[in-house]
């Protein structure tokens, strides 16, 4: 063989090589959580979204606090009587039950259970089926005038 064949038979082995190379070591960059602005009242709040069984499960435990106007949408595929629990909370929130963008409820000033048992941990059911969650920091149900009946927008971000 020639020079120049010999060298394209190794600059198309190198090619190759790390082709597989970078298809073997590729992970694909994932989202932590999807954001998106929910409003009620004209009040508008930043969220994090939990779509999957993994991302609801995980939700705020282990966060040290939410910020001002902050807060976790839990989305569900199907409505049903999802129970939550403060499993590794370390904040008080409240939490408001949402049914068809209109919100039928919630339970407020839920303390974070620090030290009680993961068996009798209590466990809060919403009022009648919901499709999802928004969970906010403590007070913010009162101190953002927010009533059963209230209309709930989602604007999801890319």
């Amino acid at each position: 063989m020639n020079m120049p064949v010999k060298l394209i038979f190794v600059l198309l082995a190198v090619i190759v090589v790390f082709c597989v190379f970078a298809a073997f070591f590729y992970r694909p960059i994932t989202v932590k959580n999807q954001k998106a602005i929910v409003s009620i009242n004209r009040h508008v709040i930043g969220v994090d979204i939990a779509k999957t069984q993994k991302e609801r499960a995980q939700g705020l435990s282990g966060r040290e606090e939410l910020k001002e106007n902050q807060g976790m949408l839990f989305l569900f595929p199907n409505a049903g009587l999802h129970g939550f629990w403060m499993k590794n909370m370390r904040f008080p929130i409240d939490i408001v039950w949402i049914s068809k963008s209109k919100i039928i409820g919630f339970t407020e000033n839920i303390d974070p259970q620090i030290g009680i048992p993961l068996l009798n941990l209590k466990i809060y059911y919403p009022p009648r089926l919901i499709d999802s969650v928004l969970e906010i920091n403590a007070g913010q149900v009162a101190s953002l005038g927010i009533k059963e009946g209230d209309l709930v927008s989602i604007i999801e971000g890319k």
